[in-house]
């Protein structure tokens, strides 16, 4: 696939590990909160209902459990605010960055949470992180590839994120029936992974043009078929700069 050929090989394989590490951990820890919820590890689940299965094995889920999901998505509000604005004040990188190694340290708090209502605090703070890991990689991704495969790669991308978001279901339905605890321990691992990963990525995107070939330019050969001529993008900019 030409993705995944060069120049641009080791940035996708990087963009694709992330992807899967951002949905798999941010997927897995919101169907696991409602079952900390319920088996006691807050000190607020006197008022979160359990999960309870009908005669006919259905999973029922209670009214606050409901309301639990929806104040979850207000909640993702702030970092898909924050991300964007730290992309354009600080850069894709630092942003990378910073949302990795914050979500790490705030999926690990969660295993200090036991027995206090700071839980839902410490949930605020590791959602927002992984939002903002969440929206620089959107913001990211198609900056980085050329015209020519740049729907290509983000439709890659996406189907990629659905398998990470289908495994961190999955890890909290499997792992969470022997221990929340080593749940937790699973993602922390899978932050790990993303946190060390951002720091071999190399190309920075924040106020440069969108070219159709980075790489090619640089090389000093001519841009693929379809491309907008470097030159006149640089002439355009110039002028713009220059009514400023």
């Amino acid at each position: 696939m030409v993705v995944f050929q060069q120049p641009h090989t080791r940035t996708s394989v990087i963009l694709t590990v992330l992807f899967l590490c951002n949905m798999w951990t941010g997927y897995g820890i919101l169907f696991l909160v409602p079952d900390m919820m319920s088996h006691g590890y807050c000190s607020m689940s006197e008022w979160f209902d359990v999960i309870y299965i009908t005669k006919n094995g259905c999973i029922n889920y209670t009214r606050a459990e409901y309301i639990f999901f929806l104040v979850i998505t207000i909640l993702s509000i702030p970092g898909y605010v924050v991300g964007p604005w730290t992309c354009d004040k600080l850069g894709r990188l630092i942003t990378f960055y910073y949302s990795t190694w914050g979500g790490l340290i705030g999926t690990a708090v969660l295993l200090f949470c036991f027995g206090s209502v700071v839980i839902y605090t410490e949930l605020f703070v590791a959602l927002t992180f992984y939002c903002i890991f969440n929206a620089v990689l959107w913001i990211y991704t198609p900056e980085y590839y050329p015209t020519y495969i740049r729907s290509t790669a983000v439709g890659l991308v996406n189907g990629i994120s659905k398998f990470g978001a289908a495994a961190g279901v999955l890890t909290t339905l499997i792992i969470d029936t022997v221990s929340i605890v080593y749940t937790i321990y699973t993602y922390i691992i899978i932050m790990s992974i993303a946190a060390f990963t951002t720091l071999a990525l190399r190309n920075e995107t924040r106020g440069t043009l969108l070219k159709d070939d980075r790489d090619s330019v640089q090389d000093n050969r001519q841009p693929h078929y379809g491309s907008i001529d470097n030159n006149e993008q640089d002439q355009e900019h110039s002028s713009i700069a220059a009514g400023q």
